[in-house]
């Protein structure tokens, strides 16, 4: 990733800070942005999504594995991926099928990543959390890796409002980040030291998934945050041309998309009988 963070030894420093620190407007965005990970997930048809910046998994694990779905946790944090693995461990196995594996990587090399560990690329998503694309040098890198397995992608970060930048600044206080917001013509960002996170203005995400040749389709959640899905195989459907389901029509507005190593993998043991 960042050569230089990552021979410091910064993501293994200040992981937990990042993840686990939670101011009330946090909390409220990181349930929204579950939620709606939820439901994209499931409207899509996936079958495999591979996390970005995964972490320790307490971001989207549980909502992958909740719908039986082939996982992959990818982060710099060696740590972190330790204690993603232990929480692959003890979830429901699934099928011999489906692959579950965490591995400490660079997601902007995705499409290395499916042909070393064999990923399937039917029904692949690759997922960006948290603003996760904020801290990634050359995101654009990220798409076009992702165009090439081929996949998918979720983007769930900041808009680039003031109040969004108010819950960040509040936010980067709490993990004890002294810094400043400073905007500009591709969004608003935040440098303290090594730690650097920018929200990049939507415009300027869609050009670059455009560009990877994606269907974009953006959506806004909660107070702060804004999601961009990228397709592949066509436009997300809107909601006007949606089959109902069980569970009715879904709000209007809201769109289903189309079905789409530096250390060794740690890969999900399957837990004990009885």
């Amino acid at each position: 990733m960042d050569e230089h963070r990552e021979r410091t030894g910064f993501f293994d420093q200040y992981w937990r800070t990042i993840i686990e620190t939670c101011t009330p407007a946090i909390a409220h965005h990181r349930v929204a942005e579950r939620q709606l990970a939820e439901r994209l997930i499931a409207d899509g048809g996936y079958r495999t999504v591979i996390e970005g910046g995964c972490a320790d998994g307490s971001l989207l694990l549980d909502a992958v594995l909740g719908r039986g779905l082939g996982y992959v946790g990818v982060d710099l944090a060696g740590e972190a991926v330790e204690l993603a693995a232990r929480r692959l461990a003890t979830s429901s196995p699934g099928s011999d099928q489906i692959v579950r594996l965490t591995v400490d990587d660079d997601i902007r090399e995705a499409d290395r990543l499916v042909l070393r560990y064999g990923i399937p690329t039917d029904g692949l998503l690759v997922a960006l959390p948290f603003n996760v694309l904020g801290n990634i040098p050359s995101p654009d890198r990220v798409f076009a890796a992702a165009a090439r397995c081929p996949a998918d992608v979720l983007v769930l970060t900041f808009d680039t409002t003031p109040a969004a930048a108010q819950v960040r600044a509040d936010y980067y206080r709490a993990c004890g980040f002294r810094g400043r917001l400073v905007r500009d013509e591709r969004g608003v960002h935040f440098a303290a030291g090594l730690f650097t996170s920018s929200v990049y203005h939507p415009a300027v995400v869609e050009g670059w998934l455009t560009a990877a040749g994606y269907a974009v389709h953006t959506e806004r959640y909660g107070t702060a945050g804004i999601a961009y899905l990228g397709c592949r195989s066509r436009a997300p459907a809107r909601a006007a041309d949606r089959q109902p389901t069980g569970g009715g029509e879904p709000p209007a507005g809201r769109s289903r998309p189309a079905p789409a190593g530096r250390r060794p993998p740690r890969t999900a043991p399957r837990p004990p009988s009885g």
